[in-house]
């Protein structure tokens, strides 16, 4: 065995020679069948991987971006609906002033007028001897209406 002959380990049956192009595509048809039966040449791999990353940081630089935009919304709201509830407020308290200050001087003028129809009823009772029932009623019911 002097002459150490290189012997091709799947000895072509074909009836024409095989050049070195011709040799190298069936290794490569060979390694990429051999590849696909359960794994992916590494290059390959890592190339999914980098897409893969790239896609998920993409994504979720997009969701912060989402997230930061909503959250500004939702402050200009909140700061809006605080403005318009500080608004309502106001305009509530000055209303209820305003309906005190009323019912102040709508009691002020009924008592006002209590007094002179009580002084009018004295006067009456005075002039005549005997009160009459019916001006004795009036005369209650109004002392009942000045102590409310």
């Amino acid at each position: 065995m002097d002459n150490l002959v290189e012997t091709d380990p799947f000895p072509s049956s074909l009836p024409f020679p095989i050049d070195a192009d011709t040799d190298a595509f069936i290794d490569e048809l060979y390694f990429r069948t051999k590849n696909t039966e359960g794994r992916l040449p590494p290059d390959s791999v890592m190339n999914e991987l980098n897409e893969s990353r790239t896609e998920l940081y993409s994504r979720v630089q997009t969701l912060k971006k989402d997230l930061k935009d909503w959250r500004g919304m939702l402050d200009n709201q909140v700061k809006s609906y605080r403005e318009e509830i500080g608004d309502l407020r106001d305009s509530l308290n000055s209303e209820v002033e305003r309906l005190k200050t009323e019912f102040k001087k709508l009691r002020s003028t009924l008592n006002d007028q209590v007094e002179k129809a009580s002084s009018k009823l004295a006067e009456l009772n005075e002039s005549e001897e005997m009160p009459s029932p019916k001006l004795k009623a009036a005369e209650t019911s109004l002392s009942d209406i000045s102590n409310e």
